[in-house]
């Protein structure tokens, strides 16, 4: 039957360029703003890409982070997930708007942040960069309904913000 293995071979192909496009389309590279102009700049995200924002699937981003004067007193990383309203979510099984320990970090998302300073402290001035990923469960489709999301980051160490930059990021929906 040369017909039906054609068209099979013919469906499969089709489905594989489907699959590529879907995953080509979902490289987002969102512009980086600073959250004000008070704020301290002794790290500065220099870039973030992000594959894979789709309800159900898995987050990867690629992130560069230039250190300007060291962190050494335990750092961490606030988290703040908004919707396009404006109105912040929780934090959820480590995931949303959470705080990270960027040195000695034990959780899963503070290990993979800290990799690229062997997640110890002091963070020495420097350029890095590093890369994480987070599953995003199919029940976040019922939280972020337009798919449009604020993330804030915002750099604390003793008590006082080093840093603070925020973006725009796009969810789909596997449907």
């Amino acid at each position: 039957m040369p017909g039906t293995v054609g068209v099979a071979t013919l469906m499969a192909a089709l489905a594989l360029l489907a699959l590529l496009h879907n995953c080509m389309a979902q490289v987002q590279n969102p512009r980086l703003s600073f959250c004000n102009v008070t704020t301290p700049r002794r790290v500065i995200l220099r870039g973030i890409s992000v594959r894979g924002a789709m309800v159900g699937g898995t987050l990867q981003v690629s992130y560069g982070m230039q250190v300007y004067q060291p962190l050494t007193a335990d750092p961490i990383m606030k988290v703040t997930v908004s919707n396009s309203a404006g109105v912040p979510y929780g934090c959820y099984f480590g995931v949303g708007s959470c705080s990270y320990r960027l040195c000695g970090g034990t959780h899963d998302m503070e290990m993979q942040l800290g990799k690229p300073w062997s997640n110890r402290c002091p963070i020495r001035p420097g350029m890095y960069r590093g890369m994480f990923q987070l599953a995003l469960p199919p029940f976040i489709g019922y939280f972020v309904r337009d798919g449009r999301l604020r993330i804030q980051l915002q750099g604390i160490q003793q008590g006082k913000v080093f840093g603070c930059q925020a973006f725009s990021l796009r969810l789909t929906s596997n449907k």
